[in-house]
């Protein structure tokens, strides 16, 4: 019976959210890139999940693949990564796997929908504010 009782509230919170989506029409990927202090952002999901959708101007590298195509994109050992996945797991991996090889400046900034898109927003609604109606 207590179960009935959050069943609106449930409801009322998948709603709010739904409203909340995040508009990728206003940002770019040099935006992407300052907002996150990076020289690289690395998603780190298959290339069907990547197709789904992924952070304007991230590279796709699969983590089964990553210590590979890193060396073929040629990217410094030096630059600023960050890695990012769906839920943060298969991108801590990733950052794993770069410190491994010497890459010296690479952060995990999470999951795609819980950390990295609003964090994103936050960055793009300061830099981008909103005309008041």
């Amino acid at each position: 019976m207590k179960i009935l009782k959050f069943i609106p509230i449930l409801f009322s919170v998948l709603a709010f959210a739904a409203c909340q989506s995040f508009d990728e029409s206003r940002y770019n990927a040099q935006d992407a890139l300052e907002a996150f202090d990076a020289d690289f952002i690395i998603d780190a999901r298959t290339p069907a999940e990547y197709q789904e959708s992924h952070i304007k101007g991230a590279l796709n590298m699969p983590v089964d693949s990553i210590s590979e195509q890193i060396l073929v994109d040629r990217i410094d050992k030096n630059a600023k990564i960050v890695v990012y996945c769906r839920r943060g797991i298969r991108a801590s991996k990733a950052k794993q796997i770069l410190d491994s090889m010497g890459y010296k400046n690479v952060r995990n900034i999470g999951g795609l929908e819980p950390d990295v898109l609003p964090s994103l927003q936050v960055y793009i609604d300061k830099k981008y504010p909103l005309p008041k109606k």
